[in-house]
């Protein structure tokens, strides 16, 4: 999937969690916790959290900057970020 894949580019070790429970959310989930093993699992995202990316169905500013928009078919995901990872995958 170029989506997660496009992901890990641009999170590059930051903290990455999920918020999103549609299939096309989870799908992408489970090709990055597959293919890099090596990581920890991604998680749900926690209620506080400060630096690292949230994958998201919808862009919203309370949760984090909108740093990229994926289209996985009809479908759409956004990769939020917030603190010195926005910075960092500049």
């Amino acid at each position: 999937l170029a989506a997660a894949d496009r992901i890990m580019q641009i999170s590059k070790g930051q903290p990455l969690y999920n918020a999103s429970d549609t299939a096309a959310g989870l799908s992408v989930v489970g090709y990055i916790d597959a293919k890099w093993r090596h990581t920890d699992p991604i998680q749900w995202m926690p209620q506080e959290w400060q630096n690292g990316f949230v994958i998201a169905e919808t862009p919203d500013p309370a949760t984090g900057e909108t740093f990229a928009r994926l289209k996985l078919g009809g479908d759409e995901l956004y990769l939020l970020c917030r603190g010195a990872a926005c910075a960092a995958a500049q």
